[in-house]
C-alpha cells in the first residue's frame, strides 16, 4: 500500500521549505515563506513559521486578491 497523501505533501512541503529557507539565507532576504498545497477534495495542507497573525492578514489578502478576479472580465469576456 502507498504512502497517505498527506503524509507525502507534508514531505514534500517540508523539502521545500528547507530548500528555500536556505536560498533566502544565501540571498540575505528575510522573508517567511508560507507554501501551500489544495487537494482536489478542498483540503489545505500548509507548512509555513509564520504567525497566525500573519496566517489571517494572509488570509484577508486572498480573499481580496480573488474578488479583484471575480471583478475582472476575462479576455474576450463581457464587462456588463
Amino acid at each position: 500500500m502507498g504512502k497517505d497523501p498527506a503524509t507525502a505533501i507534508s514531505s514534500i512541503l517540508t523539502e521545500a521549505d528547507e530548500l528555500i529557507c536556505r536560498r533566502l539565507q544565501e540571498s540575505r532576504l528575510k522573508l517567511s515563506p508560507i507554501l501551500a498545497f489544495v487537494t482536489p477534495d478542498r483540503k489545505v495542507i500548509l507548512h509555513t513559521s509564520v504567525s497566525p497573525e500573519v496566517l489571517r492578514w494572509f488570509g484577508e489578502d486572498l480573499k481580496n486578491i480573488a474578488e479583484k478576479m471575480i471583478a475582472t472580465p476575462k479576455l474576450g469576456g463581457t464587462t456588463h
